[in-house]
């Protein structure tokens, strides 16, 4: 696991100064990497799958916070 930041992420919720984590795993015996993208106060805004063959993903769409 990587840990680099922090960087700008622009996610449709807006743009963020986030954390980025870098992770590489292996599933049902085949490397995957996994990217994530959290920024402070919100959490998580973005993350990645890349299993060679199969790119995958998800992006924080809306966010607000309670008073």
């Amino acid at each position: 696991m990587k840990c680099r930041g922090p960087t700008q992420s622009s996610v449709p919720a807006g743009k963020f100064e986030a954390m980025k984590v870098l992770t590489k795993v292996v599933q049902g015996g085949a490397p995957v990497t996994k990217t994530y993208w959290y920024a402070p106060g919100v959490g998580l805004v973005k993350s990645m799958t890349d299993t060679g063959s199969v790119k995958s993903t998800t992006e924080l769409l809306d966010y607000n916070v309670k008073k």
